[in-house]
């Protein structure tokens, strides 16, 4: 299809979209021209906009509106106010996952409080025979999470499929490495700077499945979801919350690009086999030398897209389809990385290395570091144009567990060093004022003022 027919076929589905289905606003012409460029299909376009409206509208409502909506279930919750399903709102919980959060939440347990829990899971998901309701009052006793449940009913529904419909003879086959593959390298895509949102309806998946193992019958969506559940399910269900909170911020930029090849696996597979043993469905981002692959590969396919109201990208008219840019910002350099290392340096050495904690770094200081870096680069003859959001990304995706690897490295060491520290202060020990506010808390390579000791191993960067 030509470019100029892409153009016409976005502005017919997208109108389509918003009168049948109800208006998206973090979604234009653009965003649907580029989804049919990439060769997705009207019928996942169709589902991807109506669950990104659902999700936006489960969160635009107010929590008056969806308290009235919860006491449909009939049950006595009177303790239960507006302002604790605002918290649960906050945390980015779903209105069909509240629901069962709003029963589990009783303080007097009765006999009719696992059956109406039981009944609203069936009604979600189908009948499950092995979740009883002893095994529900048990989680009511034991105060067990909504989403807790919900992910041990829907384990419990596959694990049933599975049993009648497949035998895991050999768990690590390529069929199988895929769903491990797949889900990991969607997950890695929206941890890259940009945040993008990814494709991820599960029709679309099993269309990726199928067309990859080129298996015109293919499998049926109930064994593509047990086997997601088998292989995959930690991952899938840290991108779907992912997903969901990305969903409901809006405009984030849309990772297209998310089709695996044979080298891709080939290549997994070597890194996979060299660093755990034969096992199956686990987690992904604590595997350090697998993570840092899927990132590599989620920036080679998708180098750091801009969002929709990015300088570099321009406005876009809701109701137009306009040709989209070509340009992209590249991954962060050496400068850049160097740059934003001294900003934390400075920081550290103003409020001490015990106070470097994530939540500390609001809006208003990524704007700042983001102008220190944009300066410190243009003195070395660079061009930084690095938002305060990428900059947060930054700091966010190193507060994660030790991995020499990662090229943020430093940053995740800095972190260890800060908790260590508050420990020690707890206990009353006694920490000198150069230990907690030193020159230079990250040693950046080629600086004179950075100190020896301060780090742990000098691992070579990316």
């Amino acid at each position: 299809m030509a470019s100029e027919d892409h153009y016409k076929h976005a502005i017919l589905l997208y109108a389509r979209l918003k009168a049948e289905a109800g208006d998206y606003p973090h979604w234009n012409g653009l965003h649907i021209y580029d989804m049919i460029k990439e060769g997705v299909s009207d019928e996942h376009i169709e589902a991807e906009w109506k669950y990104a409206l659902s999700v936006h509208q489960d969160f635009k409502s107010e929590a008056a509106e969806v308290l009235s909506r919860l006491r449909r279930l009939s049950v006595d919750r009177s303790h239960i106010s507006e302002y604790l399903i605002a918290l649960w709102m906050n945390e980015g919980v779903p209105e069909r996952t509240m629901a069962l959060q709003y029963l589990l939440t009783t303080l007097a347990p009765t006999t009719e409080d696992p059956k109406a829990c039981l009944t609203e899971l069936e009604d979600q998901m189908g009948p499950c025979p092995s979740m009883t309701e002893e095994y529900i009052l048990s989680c009511i006793h034991k105060g067990t999470p909504g989403v807790e449940l919900t992910g041990e009913y829907a384990r419990r529904v596959y694990e049933a499929q599975l049993a009648e419909q497949v035998d895991f003879a050999d768990p690590m086959s390529d069929e199988d490495l895929w769903f491990e593959l797949h889900f990991g390298l969607l997950y890695a895509t929206t941890k890259l700077p940009s945040a993008p949102i990814v494709l991820r309806h599960p029709e679309r998946s099993l269309d990726q499945y199928n067309m990859y193992f080129n298996d015109s019958s293919g499998i049926d969506m109930s064994l593509f979801n047990a086997k997601t559940d088998r292989l995959a399910v930690k991952t899938a269900m840290n991108l779907h919350w992912r997903v969901n909170l990305f969903i409901r911020e809006g405009d984030h930029p849309k990772a297209l690009r998310t089709t695996i090849t044979a080298e891709h696996l080939e290549a997994y597979r070597k890194i996979r086999d060299n660093v755990i043993d034969d096992e199956s469905n686990l987690d992904v981002e604590s595997h350090g030398a697998l993570w840092q692959f899927l990132m590599d590969l989620a920036a080679e396919l998708h180098p750091d897209p801009p969002s929709p109201q990015d300088p570099e990208r321009g406005p876009m008219p809701s109701t137009h389809v306009a040709k989209p840019t070509t340009g992209s910002r590249p991954r962060w350099t050496t400068a850049e990385r160097s740059a934003l290392w001294r900003c934390i340096n400075r920081w550290c050495n103003k409020n001490g290395v015990d106070q470097f904690e994530l939540h500390k770094f609001k809006k208003a200081k990524c704007i700042e570091f983001a102008e220190e870096i944009k300066a410190d680069c243009a003195e070395k003859g660079e061009v930084s144009n690095r938002s305060p959001t990428s900059v947060y990304n930054q700091i966010k995706d190193a507060h994660r567990k030790d991995d020499p690897t990662v090229p943020n490295w430093r940053i995740t060491d800095l972190f260890n060093r800060a908790e260590e520290m508050r420990e020690i202060i707890a206990r009353g020990d006694h920490v000198s004022k150069k230990e907690r506010r030193p020159k230079a808390a990250i040693k950046v390579p080629g600086d004179d003022e950075s100190e020896d000791g301060l780090e742990g191993s000098d691992t070579d960067e990316d």
